[in-house]
């Protein structure tokens, strides 16, 4: 599920390739962003295809999951949110690496 290591101002963090870690097919081509996390005393790098924006709402606003989500997505999912046109699917940090480490 490591992508591999990179260098974060001296220090080095764990790259995790979020589409194998969800189960995805590989992207094709294109750039990749990377999300800074920390988790317990150290850093991840989280490689994703894009950041679209930064949203904020009160937790009060996240629903359960669906009961049609996806299975492999419910071991990430803290909830979803309701937008206009879609689900936001809320993504458990420490769910993500407990799961993780479990395998």
């Amino acid at each position: 599920m490591d992508r591999g290591a990179l260098n974060l101002r001296g220090r080095i963090v764990t790259a995790i390739d979020m589409r194998r870690r969800l189960g995805l097919p590989p992207r094709d081509g294109g750039n990749s962003m990377s999300i800074v996390v920390q988790h317990g005393d150290e850093l991840y790098s989280l490689v994703v295809d894009e950041v679209g924006e930064v949203l904020s709402f009160p937790v009060t606003s996240i629903a359960p999951n669906p009961p049609t989500l996806d299975v492999s997505w419910r071991g990430f999912a803290e909830g979803v949110i309701r937008l206009d046109s879609q689900l936001l699917v809320i993504v458990d940090i420490d769910g993500l690496f407990e799961r993780a480490e479990a395998v």
